[in-house]
């Protein structure tokens, strides 16, 4: 097992320590089948996750990038059922955000962690 293999799985952990579950809504979308390319499948719904909500600290509020009121949402890659997308739309304590950035942390290659720039 690699360190960033050790690293995902401490991150899995500690998300799930303190973490709470969410929903993430995914809009409905028809795409061409990927293995054929032709017909068309439905994709969507919602699906859940373990994510832990964080404010930004008020150095890093700058009124463009990050405003107030801006959240960080954690999410850890082992938690996800999919990789989430600029148009999933979160749904945290009963209140939907829209994410506006989506950092992937995987040294490596190995996937640790999402942190969500999320917006209400």
């Amino acid at each position: 097992m690699s360190l960033y293999e050790k690293l995902s799985g401490t991150a899995d952990r500690l998300v799930a320590k303190f973490g709470q579950e969410i929903e993430i809504m995914r809009a409905s979308t028809s795409d061409p089948d990927p293995v054929t390319g032709e017909g068309e499948i439905a994709t969507g719904g919602a699906y859940d996750a373990k994510a832990v909500l964080l404010p930004y600290p008020d150095r890093a509020i700058d009124g463009t990038r990050i405003q107030a009121g801006d959240r960080n949402l954690i999410i850890s890659v082992g938690d996800a059922d999919y990789a989430p997308i600029l148009s999933d739309r979160p749904v945290v304590n009963e209140q939907e955000w829209t994410i506006v950035n989506i950092e992937t942390i995987s040294p490596a290659g190995t996937g640790v962690l999402y942190k969500l720039q999320v917006r209400q």
